[in-house]
Order: structure tokens, then C-alpha cells, then sequence
């Protein structure tokens, strides 16, 4: 990736952070990398994920 590629991509990264999204946009955002079902759960390869981010919130997840 040239110099002028990582810039265009940065760029367009920060300006999609910079908007504001709904939790139904974040959602939808999950489901479409994969890492979230059709029902809004944690796809199997993710479940470590969901322990890693109760463990960081101080929540004890089963």
C-alpha cells in the first residue's frame, strides 16, 4: 500500500468515526463483519471477545 493509499484510507476512517451512529448502525455494523448473528449475539469465534470485554468492564461473565 503506497504512502497516498494509507492517507485516503486513514482519511476516510476518520471521517466515518467522526459521524455519528445509532446502536442499531453499530449493530448492523457487527452483523456485517461477521462478528455478531442475525439475533445480535457474539458469532462462535467471537464468544472470547465477550469475555474480554466483561473482564475489562469488571462484570463476571459464565
Amino acid at each position: 500500500m503506497s504512502d497516498e493509499e494509507f492517507k485516503l484510507l486513514k482519511d476516510h476512517f476518520e471521517k466515518r468515526l467522526a459521524e455519528p451512529m445509532t446502536k442499531e448502525d453499530a449493530i448492523r455494523n457487527l452483523q456485517g463483519a461477521g462478528i455478531l448473528d442475525e439475533h445480535g449475539e457474539l458469532t462462535p469465534i467471537h464468544k472470547n471477545l465477550g469475555y474480554a470485554l466483561a473482564y475489562s468492564l469488571g462484570k463476571d461473565q459464565k
